[in-house]
């Protein structure tokens, strides 16, 4: 259950890093 999460955390982090270097 944790590995969930810690999937989604690492995701959104990567896409709000993504998204801030595009910019």
């Amino acid at each position: 259950m944790d590995l969930y999460i810690q999937i989604i955390v690492v995701a959104c982090l990567t896409g709000m890093t993504s998204l801030l270097a595009h910019r």
